[in-house]
């Protein structure tokens, strides 16, 4: 018979580890058992002293994780911790995954129709406040150096300032590095959109690391391209299209719409920039006497409207207009719409974080083909010119 090592007859005593002991392990790392024990004191059975119940700890903390994990049937215990193992969450991806449209008031109420435990807003406010530093840190992590395409837009909420509703905008930035792969630079909340805090943002994703973007999709905003060029210098910028024909079409009678439309279509559909030019003078002599605003707007924003037209067809789907970050920002309204009104400054981005989280799951995917070879090619024209 084999004698048994001392190496053996210790992995032999070493017990694996149960699933809810697994569990509640991370659980301890992202909520620490203190919190636990002040949220379920008022529970303890009379002059009982010590650590509380552990039923009663399973469920506040299994009943979160169904929340956070949206699981639309609780199921047995053995199925949540399944569920969890399956997800193969750490504890900062177990933060990150918390459904962001459950309020606190929501999950108070299920807890109390559920179990009969009173849980106060406050305290599921304070424990899922935890995600906060994990917000800042992921807002001051370091960037790529360089970034083919930048799209920079704001999306607007109300906010609780001082005892007052206010509408506040929260800036977002998305880069396409020159991997083609997306990604949410950062979002930062403040006042009315603005170009001087713009100038803000601008600077700040410098000092996280990026040394230079190719093209800058924006919208025009008054004092927008001097923010730009005033961290980066030699970016371009691409004004959205789309925005300038809504602008152009604001006010056009409806029996006119559709003849004008085709013709600042073929505008912004020319082949080159000369071919755009000459097509503006033409939709100029038919409408300037009735419409003269729409072809002066071209006109003067023309430096940052045909700066696609140097570009491949690839490169143009990509860049002119800012439909990448509208969408996003459509998709964080899907998420926010039930709250009209946000109590502070935090609350907005942790929602918008963890709603951010969720959506960009599917960005790790690899990109389409026409932004690969996009990328190739503004890499190919900005080799050229910088030469």
């Amino acid at each position: 018979m084999k004698q048994q090592t001392l190496s053996d007859m210790e992995y032999g005593s070493r017990k694996k580890k149960t699933k809810r002991e697994e569990f509640l392990e991370i659980m301890d790392e992202i909520i620490p058992w203190n919190e636990w024990v002040e949220m379920i004191r008022p529970y303890y059975p009379a002059g009982r002293r010590g650590r509380p119940p552990i039923d009663l700890e399973l469920i506040l903390r299994m009943y979160l994780l169904q929340v956070w994990f949206n699981l639309s049937d609780p199921g047995t215990e053995d199925a949540i911790y399944d569920s969890y193992a399956m997800r193969k969450f750490t504890g900062i991806d177990f933060l990150t995954a918390s459904v962001p449209d459950e309020t606190t008031l929501c999950i108070e109420a299920h807890i109390q129709d559920i179990y009969g435990i009173s849980v106060s807003d406050s305290t599921v406010s304070r424990i899922t406040d935890k995600i906060m530093p994990i917000v800042k840190e992921w807002q001051q992590r370091p960037l790529e150096s360089i970034y083919a395409v930048v799209f920079l837009d704001a999306i607007h909420y109300h906010v609780r300032s001082e005892g007052q509703i206010v509408k506040k905008a929260v800036y977002i930035a998305i880069g396409v590095n020159l991997d083609g792969r997306k990604d949410v630079l950062g979002m930062w909340v403040g006042e009315n959109e603005s170009a001087k805090f713009w100038a803000t943002v601008l600077n700040g994703l410098r000092n996280r690391g990026v040394e230079d973007i190719f093209i800058a999709c924006t919208v025009n905003l008054t004092g927008f391209d001097a923010a730009i060029h005033a961290t980066f210098p030699q970016t371009e910028i691409q004004n959205c299209i789309i925005h300038q024909l809504r602008n152009s079409s604001k006010y056009v009678s409806y029996k006119d719409l559709k003849a004008l439309m085709a013709d600042l279509k073929a505008v912004y559909a020319a082949v080159d920039e000369q071919a755009a030019l000459d097509a503006l003078d033409t939709f100029s002599e038919r409408w300037d006497k009735k419409y003269p605003k729409i072809s002066q707007s071209w006109r003067a924003n023309w430096v940052n409207l045909s700066t696609y037209f140097k570009y491949p067809q690839e490169v143009r789907r990509l860049i002119y207009t800012t439909n990448a970050i509208e969408g996003f920002n459509r998709q964080l309204r899907k998420v926010t719409k039930a709250k009209s009104v946000f109590p502070t400054d935090d609350s907005l981005l942790k929602m918008l974080y963890l709603a951010m989280m969720d959506i960009t799951k599917k960005w790790t995917e690899s990109p389409e083909k026409y932004v690969k070879k996009g990328i190739k090619d503004i890499l190919s024209v900005k080799n050229r010119s910088r030469k």
